[in-house]
């Protein structure tokens, strides 16, 4: 992958939103994160979604 593209799960994950990959992982799977590319929003359930810098990411808190 090249330096401009990442995983989704590891980008939650290092950008420090989950403690850990397989909760970043589970809460992916779960359908609650959607990502906004060229104006699209799309809801993701595949932790190994390429997410990429333009991207938008929109999540419900982690408490609802």
């Amino acid at each position: 992958m090249s330096d401009e593209a990442c995983r989704l799960d590891v980008w939650l994950h290092r950008a420090r939103f989950m403690r850990t990959r397989a909760l970043a992982a589970a809460f992916v799977e779960a359908g609650r994160v959607r990502v906004t590319r060229g104006g699209v929003q799309q809801r993701v359930d595949r932790p190994g979604r390429t997410v990429r810098i333009g991207d938008e990411l929109v999540s419900p808190s982690a408490a609802a």
